[in-house]
This record gives structure tokens, C-alpha cells and sequence, in this order.
């Protein structure tokens, strides 16, 4: 028996063995060393491929796709989003009772993935009885809505969004609404400013709209420092932890009122790169000086000898702490 011919009947042994282990199905693959080694760079290839295909109404090469996705990379880090993908090739191709099964195993099992939220919503349409549009969904439309533009229909709204670098700023983190345990955040995050800053006093403020929640952390009295702000948060290893996969930015209070009405987060991503991006704030930027007034312990408090002092002298200061 040749060495590839081996390999395959002890594939088939470990698989029959074991019908159920994930991992001897892993093995089990034929190209289980190769995407071992590049299964990352891989799935990402494949899945940039579907959405092509989807994109391109090539609905047979994206079920060829899913399939092989479905085979290599089950649990890969792509799964919800090629389902929803999957899932909507199955509607336009016809196959409606496919497409429901898809976007409901997708809600189920990938509750947190910001794509869920579209997906139960659209299950939710259905159930209802509402109408599917003929329109095509895109799976980042979560970040690409906004409910207003100009009569003509194009993509500038009637209000602008402001360039001012010093007016008062928001750190904003932005997460599809119950994608997220947001009490246990909101804790993380008090805690985080309360433990590293002990003047400035940081408000937060959870705002929810259609599907779409925002945790604004509000006080801060320009652009950069705002700025400085999230370099700090994220060089703090538990904290990067924490809001690994979130979306966040810092937009001043005039900008947030207009995201998500009169422009989309994808649009406020184009105008902070273009604007507030290069600007070069300093790195040693300082916002939480401390007090000059001394703190002095009730217990330590020694009074000062009574004398004889000229009150009306001038060393006289009533004010204790020379202001």
C-alpha cells in the first residue's frame, strides 16, 4: 500500500473510530497539515472569494464555496458571515425555506456576531409576514445605514460634519445591540477610568438606535484629548482585551448627533481619516493634572503656635493654601 493510500485509510479509520470528535474530523482532512499552516490567510481568501461571487449573482459558485468552507473551516472566525452569505444566495436563488434555516442556525449559534442582529431581524420580517426587498443586503449595512439624504439621493447629506478639533469630544464604542454582555462593559470601563484618573471625572452614556447600541464615554474638551484617551485605554493589556472586535471612535458632540441619521459610521470613518487622522497630537499630552491643594490627614493636623503676628503685616494671608 503506497504512502498516500495509507494516509487516507487511517484517515477513514480515525473518522469511522471517532464519528463525532471535531478533532478527528480535523485530522481526518485530506488538507488538514496545510491549513494547519495557513488555515488563517485561507479561510480569509475564501471568504473574500464568496462575497465576490454573491456580489457578482454567481449563486452556484458561492453554494461551491460554502460547501468548502462547511468541510475546512466550520469554526473558523468567517462562519457567521459566509452563512448570512449562504443564506441570502438561497433567497435570490429561489430557495426560501433554505434561506430561513441558514439565518436562524446563524442567530442561534452566533448570537454576538454584529451580522445576527440583520439576520434576526430578517427572520423576524418574515415570521411577521412582512415583504424581503429585491434589493441586495450587504453585510456590513449595520455600519452603512443612515435614515436621511439630500432629495437627489446621493451620498451627501444635507448637514456636514465638523472639523473642529477643539470643541467638547466622545470616546464611542459601538456594538450590535445584545451582542454583548454591556453591563459587564460598562463595569469594565468605569472601573478602567476610575482606577486611572483621579481629577478629571468621565461620564458614560449608553445610547440605543435600530439594532445598533453606543457606549459614549463623555467629558472630554477637545480632539486630542479624546486622543490620548484611547492611546492610554488601549495600551492597557486587559482593557485591548475587552474591546477586541468592537467598533470605536471619537467624534465631538456636534458629529454625533448626525451618525446614523444624516451619515453612517462608514461615512464618519472616511471624514475622521480624512480630517481628525493626521493631526499629530502630543504623545506626553496631559489631561488629569492633579490638584495643587495638599492633602493633609485630620490626624497628622498640628495647629500653629499662637503669637503675636501682625494681622494687618505683610505675611499676613488669610487663605490657607496661598491662593
Amino acid at each position: 500500500m503506497q504512502d498516500e493510500e495509507l494516509s487516507d485509510h487511517y484517515r477513514h479509520l480515525l473518522v469511522d473510530s471517532f464519528p463525532t470528535d471535531k478533532n478527528a474530523v480535523k485530522v481526518a482532512n485530506p488538507r488538514y497539515e496545510q491549513i494547519a499552516r495557513d488555515g488563517k490567510h485561507m479561510e480569509d481568501s475564501l471568504y473574500a472569494a464568496t462575497y465576490t461571487a454573491y456580489q457578482n449573482s454567481e449563486y452556484r459558485q458561492v453554494a461551491r464555496n460554502f460547501e468548502e468552507h462547511t468541510r475546512d473551516f466550520a469554526e473558523g472566525p468567517h462562519r457567521a458571515r459566509i452563512l448570512f452569505v449562504q443564506a441570502m444566495s438561497c433567497l435570490y436563488s429561489g430557495d426560501r425555506k433554505q434561506f430561513l434555516a441558514l439565518l436562524e442556525e446563524l442567530t442561534s449559534k452566533y448570537s454576538k456576531e454584529e451580522i445576527a442582529t440583520m439576520a434576526a431581524d430578517i427572520v423576524k420580517g418574515v415570521k411577521e409576514g412582512r415583504l424581503l426587498s429585491d434589493s441586495k443586503y450587504d453585510s456590513s449595512d449595520i455600519w452603512k445605514r443612515r435614515k436621511t439624504v439630500t432629495a437627489t439621493g446621493d451620498s451627501i447629506a444635507p448637514d456636514t460634519l465638523k472639523d473642529d478639533r477643539y470643541s467638547t469630544f466622545n470616546f464611542v464604542i459601538a456594538y450590535p445591540t445584545n451582542s454583548l454582555d454591556e453591563d459587564q462593559l460598562l463595569y469594565e470601563m468605569a472601573r478602567y477610568n476610575f482606577t486611572s484618573y483621579m481629577v478629571r471625572n468621565f461620564e458614560i452614556e449608553v445610547l440605543d438606535d435600530q439594532g445598533l447600541s453606543m457606549m459614549c464615554v463623555r467629558g472630554f474638551l477637545s480632539f486630542d484629548e479624546a486622543h490620548a484617551y484611547a492611546q492610554r485605554l488601549y495600551a492597557d493589556a486587559f482593557m485591548r482585551e475587552r474591546l477586541d472586535g468592537l467598533r470605536t471612535l471619537l467624534i465631538s458632540d456636534e458629529n454625533l448627533k448626525l451618525l446614523g441619521t444624516a451619515f453612517s459610521f462608514d461615512e464618519y470613518k472616511e471624514f475622521y481619516d480624512r480630517t481628525f487622522a493626521p493631526i499629530d497630537v502630543p504623545k506626553d499630552l496631559q489631561f488629569d493634572e492633579p490638584t495643587d491643594i495638599p492633602y493633609i490627614d485630620p490626624d497628622d493636623y498640628v495647629p500653629e503656635p499662637e503669637g503675636d503676628e501682625d494681622e494687618g503685616g505683610d505675611d499676613y494671608d488669610d487663605f490657607p493654601f496661598g491662593f
